[in-house]
């Protein structure tokens, strides 16, 4: 679908993919660190950020779809607003590295 029409972007195509990827990991790792509001935040603007990046990738390279300026515009910037929140709402539950508090 999306493939056959990459063509010279297959390659950053990839690497944005897997820095996505990082994001998504890294944020769901936080999951039992840190306070449930903060990591509910994040982890709801890391998933309108994949929405985000899926429905520009669609739109660029398989079909023109509706309003696509505005929804990304709008999910990009309330994706980086909960992100911001939730770091700013942080609070260290526990750490337990190997067993150690």
């Amino acid at each position: 679908m999306v493939y056959d029409n990459l063509d010279d972007l297959f390659v950053p195509s990839i690497v944005f993919l897997f820095a996505s990827l990082i994001f998504v990991l890294f944020g769901f790792l936080r999951q039992g660190v840190v306070n449930k509001l903060s990591f509910s935040l994040v982890a709801g603007g890391i998933i309108l950020s994949v929405i985000c990046d899926s429905y520009g990738l669609i739109n660029d390279f398989y079909t023109e779809l509706p309003y696509e300026k505005h929804f990304i515009m709008i999910t990009y910037a309330i994706s980086q607003l909960l992100v911001i929140v939730g770091l700013a709402k942080e609070k260290i539950v526990s750490v337990d590295y190997f067993g150690i508090k």
